[in-house]
């Protein structure tokens, strides 16, 4: 699915602190890019996004993302990054990481074409890797 090497930036969104903190060391246990940003706040993140658009930047490589969140839910995350510039959002890959059981959520979220995965938390080193497991053979 996705080659590990190639990712050298992560952005781990979760507005719980301790999904946040558990989800970013996830990401570190599984030797996943070289850099990892972690933000409570969709809405940040975009902004941040929409600068790095303006300022000529790329997006980051890999985007893990809650579902439930206030003001700026995940699926809402989704269709702003829908609106970007396509180039910019060409080499994004987004894993879910989320409670929802919801299938009208899964089914949403796999709808968009940066999505590569919907993970249930807890977040565990084998779920996180299972999204590799094709690099393995």
């Amino acid at each position: 699915m996705i080659d590990r090497d190639s990712i050298n930036e992560v952005v781990v969104i979760d507005d719980n602190s301790i999904d946040l903190i558990i989800n970013s060391k996830v990401v570190q246990l599984v030797n996943v890019g070289k850099t990892i940003f972690k933000n409570d706040s969709a809405e940040d993140v975009l902004i941040n996004l929409n600068e790095r658009i303006i300022g000529g930047l790329k997006a980051p490589d890999l985007i893990l993302l809650d579902i439930m969140m206030p003001l700026v839910t995940g699926l809402d995350f989704l269709d702003q990054i829908d609106k970007m510039p396509a180039e910019f959002i060409e080499g994004l890959k987004i894993v879910m990481v989320t409670s929802s059981l919801d299938p009208g959520d899964y089914s949403l979220a796999m709808s968009h074409k940066n999505v590569i995965a919907f993970l249930g938390k807890p977040l565990t080193p084998q779920k996180l890797e299972s999204v590799f497991l094709d690099d393995f053979g």
